[in-house]
């Protein structure tokens, strides 16, 4: 019995472990480009229409760090092992919250959270992460002004102030 609860138990572990791969249809990344002169922490939810911070967890636990330093890419900062098509047959819109890394360190994620101190947050659907190729980037570029975000687009310069 102990033998096939350790083979059921590798096989889980092994699944589990299966890397995922891009292809046209199924993608598993979302990479986010830091422009700004700062690091930046992100932030995904599927909870859209509700734009809160309620269900977030603190985005600086030791190994859940969604950091992106200035003027650097992150290809895994949102990892999903299904492929976000499959989401969106249950969401209408990703949202994706970005935190100015050296407020939230200074002043802590309770405090980030219960004063809502986003410096942007994306309203994503499909066709937006598609027609951005998969790519998001703080600050917001010319190519994604007509995405639905807050603040709106044009708000930063192009170093993020």
């Amino acid at each position: 019995m102990k033998k096939i609860h350790l083979i059921i138990c590798s096989c889980f572990l092994l699944t589990a472990m299966t890397c995922t791969h891009e292809s046209e249809t199924e993608h598993h990344y979302i990479t986010m480009s830091n422009t700004s002169d700062y690091d930046i922490y992100v932030d995904r939810s599927f909870d859209y229409p509700d734009t809160s911070l309620k269900h977030s967890q603190n985005v600086m636990t030791p190994g859940w760090h969604l950091k992106v330093d200035s003027h650097s890419d992150d290809r895994d900062v949102f990892a999903c092992r299904s492929s976000y098509e499959s989401w969106f047959n249950y969401i209408d819109k990703l949202i994706v919250f970005v935190f100015n890394a050296d407020t939230l360190e200074r002043y802590g994620w309770e405090y980030a959270k219960d004063n809502n101190l986003v410096s942007q947050r994306y309203d994503l659907s499909l066709d937006d992460l598609r027609q951005l190729n998969w790519r998001l980037t703080f600050p917001p570029t010319e190519e994604m002004s007509n995405i639905e975000m807050w603040p709106p687009y044009g708000t930063y310069d192009s170093l993020g102030y």
